[in-house]
């Protein structure tokens, strides 16, 4: 059972590894840092284009994270920037979570996910409120 049990993570690891992977080669210049967990993944990108990435996340056939299931802000005195914002994007259909962080200043402007975007859609239409509350 406990053989069983490994042989699961270790594919599902490697699952992962793989979506890592792909958007790591998709989008090299929006994406500045990319690590990976078993069950999810973990990518650093800027203000200017979070909306690109979400959008990329969200359509792309073999990802499908069409779902955004929370905006989080943390308050870190970092040099890149004052405020780290961790958006969390999850993938329904392949039981995947990814997580989009932001450096952001306390003056600094983000590109909001639930302005019309393409044919008068929302990129993330829960971003409306959870945008309010960050």
């Amino acid at each position: 059972m406990r053989y069983q049990n490994e042989q699961k993570q270790t594919a599902c690891f490697l699952h992962t590894q793989k979506i890592a992977l792909q958007i790591g080669d998709a989008m090299p210049g929006s994406i500045s840092c990319l690590n990976c967990t078993p069950t999810e993944i973990i990518l650093r990108t800027s203000s200017k284009h979070l909306r690109a990435v979400a959008v990329y996340l969200r359509n792309h056939s073999s990802l499908r994270f069409a779902t955004l299931t929370d905006i989080a802000t943390c308050d870190k005195m970092h040099s890149k920037g004052r405020f780290t914002v961790n958006y969390i994007f999850t993938s329904t259909y392949f039981a995947n979570r990814v997580f989009v962080e932001l450096f952001a200043q306390e003056t600094s402007t983000i590109a909001s996910l639930a302005n019309p975007f393409f044919l008068d859609k929302r990129v993330f239409a829960s971003a409306g409120w959870l945008e309010r509350e960050v």
